[in-house]
């Protein structure tokens, strides 16, 4: 301290007087050059330019409704994402809300204001009567200027165990329902026709093949719409992790995440529905396909589905309309990889080598050479994958998953059982029943057995 104090009253250590500045207009630019680290001194922003234009972030876009019209709510009678739709409705305007539900059952409570009115009305969708005549009683009030369709029935059912009955307790709402909405309504001004469809439609799951079916009618009738110049908006939602079906059901949230779908919360539905309904769509005479928006989908962000697991083999990867999202994921990947590594990335997994394998075996075998070096380990390589696989479908540490165990004893229901079954075709062309997967003896030695047999049979 002596010291540096002497090399101070002698004036060879000064305070630091460098001082780099940036007018107000290069804030973006003084706050990267700070952010290096690498600068001496004071990083100054002026206001002395009072020509400088200072670029703003624009706010976000925010939906507004008319105060004096009705809007027509059907499936938000809950207190699930019903619920966080007629509340956002509300915030952004509208003060007559009718909720149609079969129970009639009273709306839920949204605002102590007095200026709010919500409107319990009993009344099937799926009959066309008993909504001509709720629909009638609005209609004499005021104009009904929008619908928000998101009526919805599930059933978790095999398609090969459902039921005709089974199938119209979910299809109807959906399609009926829809239907009959769309000619009761024709006669009024609408601004909107929205139906909540779900990302289910476009990735399926397992034991919802009716579920996914009346989506996918909704997110085609919405196009239908707007071919004849009237509003339509079919709204495909991720998982919502925080309210409604979804975040009931674990399992379904594992089989969604399985799928590359990610959860979203309330905030992420307002801030969609926002978008869905303020921002202008583009003009339809310089798209090519003048419908397209006309389906939104939310939940397959390349980026959150990369953070899902990087290196994951979902039903969906090898079909074509997903293509790009499989590019942009697999771009993640190496960009990350090649961070990390400071070089080229790994090479494919052991699935592929699975395959490349057993079909140089193959060839081998064909050409009548012995199955010698190209044989050997093809069948403990077959396990790893299997293991690696059960091991994703389950959440189960793959060093919990032991080959010589009951498939029984990891806790395979019908939903992971059918998602297996669709692996295993999918990538080998094995076919076994949901019931040789769940006998007893049945383990990932035997299964890996039956791959290789498969992978190794000659072909015609």
């Amino acid at each position: 301290m002596a010291e540096v104090a002497a090399l101070y009253r002698q004036g060879i250590v000064k305070p630091i007087d460098v001082v780099t500045t940036f007018d107000v207009s290069q804030l973006e630019k003084a706050l990267v050059f700070m952010g290096k680290g690498t600068h001496v001194g004071k990083v100054v922003v002026t206001y002395n330019n009072p020509s400088s234009i200072v670029q703003v972030v624009p706010s976000a876009s925010r939906a507004s409704f008319d105060p004096n019209a009705a809007y027509i709510l059907t499936g938000c009678s809950g207190l699930g994402v019903g619920y966080t739709i007629s509340s956002w409705l509300i915030a952004r305007g509208a003060r007559h809300l009718y909720f149609l539900s079969r129970s009639g059952a009273p709306p839920p409570t949204l605002s102590s204001s007095e200026d709010i009115h919500c409107t319990s009305i009993k009344c099937d969708v799926t009959s066309k009567d008993q909504l001509n005549s709720a629909l009638a009683l609005v209609k004499a009030e005021r104009h009904i200027k929008g619908v928000i369709h998101a009526a919805a029935v599930f059933e978790d059912v095999n398609l090969e165990s459902m039921t005709y009955a089974q199938l119209r307790k979910v299809i109807d709402p959906k399609v009926s329902g829809t239907i009959n909405l769309h000619e009761v309504t024709l006669d009024q001004p609408l601004d909107f026709f929205t139906m909540t469809s779900s990302i289910v439609s476009v990735v399926n799951t397992a034991t919802q093949a009716s579920y996914s079916a009346g989506n996918s009618f909704q997110d085609a009738f919405a196009r239908f719409r707007r071919a004849q110049g009237l509003p339509a908006l079919s709204l495909a939602m991720g998982m919502i992790s925080d309210v409604g079906f979804a975040s009931r059901r674990p399992d379904v949230q594992r089989s969604l995440q399985r799928n590359g779908v990610y959860g979203t919360t309330q905030e992420d539905l307002t801030k969609l529905l926002d978008i869905a309904f303020a921002v202008p769509p583009a003009d339809a005479a310089d798209r090519f396909d003048p419908c397209s928006d006309a389906h939104l989908l939310q939940g397959l962000e390349p980026i959150r589905i990369y953070r899902l697991d990087p290196n994951a083999e979902f039903i969906w990867s090898s079909d074509p309309r997903f293509s790009r999202l499989v590019r942009a994921i697999a771009d993640l990947h190496e960009l990350r990889q090649v961070s990390v590594t400071g070089g080229a990335t790994k090479s494919a997994g052991g699935l592929s080598e699975l395959l490349g394998r057993a079909a140089a075996l193959r060839d081998a075998q064909r050409g009548g050479s012995q199955p010698d070096q190209q044989g050997a380990g093809l069948q403990e390589l077959a396990q790893t994958v299997l293991v690696e696989r059960v091991s994703k479908l389950l959440f189960l540490p793959v060093a919990d998953v032991d080959v010589d165990e009951d498939l029984t004893t990891f806790g395979i229901d019908s939903m992971v059982g059918a998602e297996l079954r669709g692996w295993l075709m999918k990538s080998f062309g094995l076919g076994v029943t949901f019931g040789q997967l769940v006998a007893r003896g049945m383990r990932i030695r035997m299964l890996a057995g039956l791959v290789v047999e498969k992978l190794t049979a000659p072909r015609g």
